[in-house]
C-alpha cells in the first residue's frame, strides 16, 4: 500500500474477497476488514505530508504461528490430508 499513488490496489481487493469466501480447515478465516481515519487535515505537523490517509486492517482468527515460521524450522514435515 505504501507504494500506491492512487487508491486501493485492485489486487488487494481481489485477495480480500477471495479470503472472505474461502472456508477450509487449512486456511485462516478472515473475520473482518477494519478501517481507520488518518490525522485531521488541520494537524500542523502532518499538513504537507502524505500521512493524512487512514489505514486498512485485516482481522483474522488467532494463530500460534505462520507458515513461513514453520517452514524455517528444520525437521518440520507436511502431509496432505
Amino acid at each position: 500500500m505504501d507504494n500506491e499513488k492512487e487508491g486501493f490496489p485492485i489486487t488487494a481487493i481481489q485477495k480480500i474477497k477471495l479470503l472472505k469466501k474461502l472456508h477450509h480447515e487449512n486456511i485462516i478465516k478472515l473475520k473482518e476488514i477494519v478501517t481507520s481515519a488518518g490525522p485531521e487535515k488541520n494537524d500542523q505537523e502532518n499538513q504537507d505530508s502524505k500521512k493524512l490517509e487512514g489505514g486498512i486492517y485485516m482481522v483474522s482468527e488467532y494463530m500460534d504461528h505462520n507458515l513461513t515460521g514453520l517452514a524455517d524450522r528444520p525437521g518440520v514435515r507436511y502431509s496432505i490430508r
